[in-house]
């Protein structure tokens, strides 16, 4: 259990000016306190080895992870002080029901299987399959001023395939380790975030497509 955590969030919200009546649309940032959370799940990994230069990796991990409690929220602007309406007054701090409503940002449903294999001595090729679910966006403060409001949006389940290289060699008297890895080899278009809505509606982040890296690592 996480007890008493703290989340930020900013917006806009559409306020009448008093004077001519024309609205306008103004930044508002909440920091949402005393919400609560419940972690639970299980993992398994395993390492297997069928011959000398052949190892295969794997993992699965399965959780449940979920806001349990509720808790309000003053809008404010970026000084910290309470939003006005038209006649002067503060908004008034809203319920956030989030209740029961699941934690966003990062998938409770993981999987990876990995392959390496020793094709010369000291020089390892590598696949590394990840498989991503049950990813949710952020909850909506707007969309959650109900008890009855939908769960936050589950994103679409993706797949990512990696490859990488390893290679060890002496480099005068030193131990050094050249380090090769493309990353979404497949080039795979995926959501990676999001804040919440629906597939139509929700704003959302974009995961990275194929990229590559080396690295040079000499130890002394």
């Amino acid at each position: 259990q996480w007890m008493d955590k703290s989340i930020n969030r900013t917006g806009r919200v559409e306020i009448e000016d008093a004077v001519t009546g024309v609205k306008n649309q103004v930044d508002w940032y909440v920091n949402i306190m005393g919400l609560d959370a419940l972690h639970q799940g299980v993992e398994v990994d395993f390492s297997y080895k069928p011959f000398d230069k052949l190892t295969v990796n794997g993992m699965v991990s399965v959780g449940d992870w979920k806001w349990i409690s509720n808790a309000s929220a003053q809008k404010t602007d970026e000084s910290g002080a309470p939003l006005k309406d038209k006649d002067g007054n503060p908004l008034a701090a809203s319920m956030v029901y989030a209740d029961d409503v699941h934690v966003g940002d990062a998938a409770q449903t993981t999987a990876s299987i990995s392959v390496d294999y020793e094709v010369l001595p000291k020089f390892k090729l590598g696949l590394d399959l990840n498989h991503y679910d049950n990813l949710y966006a952020y909850f909506d403060v707007n969309t959650r001023e109900t008890a009855d409001a939908p769960d936050a949006w589950k994103m679409p389940a993706y797949q990512l395939l990696d490859f990488n290289m390893k290679y060890d060699f002496k480099l005068g008297s030193f131990n050094a380790t050249l380090l090769g890895n493309v990353s979404n080899i497949l080039d795979t278009e995926y959501i990676s975030d999001a804040n919440d809505g629906t597939l139509g509606t929700a704003t959302v982040y974009y995961g990275f497509g194929r990229t590559w890296s080396t690295t040079l690592k000499i130890r002394f």
